[in-house]
């Protein structure tokens, strides 16, 4: 004859059982969570940007969420590369000033000695 020993159990200990067995359940559910997202996407910038996604209602499920994050990583490269090239071109808009400053400062030097006024 087999005694089970949950009759011997008081109410709180009973209590206490159901709620690490629920808190057990939860870290598993949390857990198979973290195995079903994939290594691009387990860091802050991307878990956050993503729980915004779904808190502001712009995606229902985990194919929208990836791809909205997605199209805002390609707008984030897109823009700086965009700027990169605003930044290339100032600089170079920056030495053809320098260069024409130069270049005209040699053209009236050239002038003058021509015309005698720098011996």
């Amino acid at each position: 004859m087999r005694i089970s020993w949950k009759k011997f159990l008081r109410k709180t200990d009973k209590i206490q059982i159901q709620d690490l067995q629920k808190k057990e359940k939860e870290a598993m559910d949390k857990f198979k969570a973290v195995l079903f997202i994939p290594n691009d996407y387990c860091n802050e910038y991307a878990l956050t940007t993503m729980i915004k996604y779904i808190d502001n209602k712009r995606a229902d499920n985990w194919k929208e969420v990836t791809n909205l994050y997605e199209e805002h990583l390609h707008r984030m490269t897109m823009e700086n590369n965009t700027r990169q090239i605003l930044e290339e071109l100032e600089n170079q808009t920056e030495n053809i000033s320098q260069v024409r400053n130069r270049a005209g400062w040699a053209a009236a030097g050239a002038w003058a000695s021509a015309v005698g006024i720098w011996k």
